[in-house]
């Protein structure tokens, strides 16, 4: 996909949040750090409901979330985990747990590993979006159960828990200052259809050619598909809510008009964007 470049200069002296991905784990053997991991795929799903307390009897599958709205906490013991928005959390079978959360819209894979292992972890992506998309394409699959979508909502598992090992390896120094601030500017810029590859590698002074380099080495994605991904996770959350054209929309999502917008849709999800609300 290209982007549209401009001459204007692109000011993000207003972006100052920067999050850090990290793993919570209180036991012995990590899920999201094994490499070799085999699973039965049982459900793949979406659930959504009110703030509440809530008493979860142990049941005998392992499960991981991603958690598409809401905070939350789990209580195991007592040890508290803290879930929020984007953050992944994987739940050993055999687990009884309190659950405390605010209204929660949660994508779930429901599956039974053949390792077993004795506590929940917490994953927080760098960039959530490439989670986002992932999980948008395993739930149509499931959804559709044409043939051979067991198998293709698996292989969108294994990719999922692949894309926790190349954001982890952010964490431990390689990618460089200038390269997370340009990610950076990305996150928090994509709503301004000004935003492109070339205006935040300028504004953070990196080369752009390295910059998308290293971003594929990282991310396994290159940098203009990432952007394109959280535009389009925002665009569907704004037709989702039913209130907002899809003009509207396009311009809102930071796409530079709506017929851009309506081709980007349809080459990624095979579908016009009224027909995206309808999912």
């Amino acid at each position: 996909m290209k982007t549209n470049k401009t001459d204007k200069m692109v000011d993000f002296s207003h972006l100052t949040n920067w999050e850090t991905c990290d793993i919570l784990n209180r036991g012995d053997s990590m899920f999201f750090q094994n490499d070799d991991i085999s699973f039965n795929l049982i459900f793949v799903g979406e659930m959504r409901w009110p703030a509440g307390h809530h008493a979860v009897k142990a049941r005998p599958l392992d499960a991981l979330t991603f958690r598409r709205k809401g905070r939350g906490t789990i209580t195991v013991g007592n040890t508290v985990y803290e879930i929020k928005e984007d953050d992944l959390l994987f739940l050993p079978r055999n687990l009884a747990y309190v659950a405390d959360y605010e209204e929660t819209e949660i994508v779930y894979f429901h599956f039974v590993a053949e390792e077993e292992y004795s506590a929940p972890e917490v994953f927080t992506p760098r960039n959530p979006a490439v989670f986002r998309a992932l999980l948008s394409a395993c739930v149509a699959d499931w959804d559709v159960t044409a043939p051979g979508y067991q198998l293709r909502s698996k292989a969108h598992l294994m990719e999922l828990l692949s894309e926790i090992f190349r954001q982890g390896s952010v964490a431990d120094g390689r990618f460089p200052p200038a390269a997370q601030t340009a990610l950076r500017f990305l996150q928090e810029g994509y709503r301004d259809p000004q935003v492109n590859i070339s205006a935040v590698c300028a504004a953070a002074g990196i080369s752009e050619g390295y910059f998308r380099r290293i971003f594929r080495c990282q991310f396994g994605i290159p940098p203009i598909e990432y952007l394109t991904n959280l535009r389009l996770d925002y665009a569907r959350k704004l037709l989702s809510g039913g209130t907002v054209s899809v003009e509207q929309t396009a311009l809102a999502s930071g796409f530079s008009d709506v017929k851009y917008f309506s081709r980007v849709v349809k080459k990624i999800y095979g579908c016009t964007p009224s027909q995206l609300i309808l999912r």
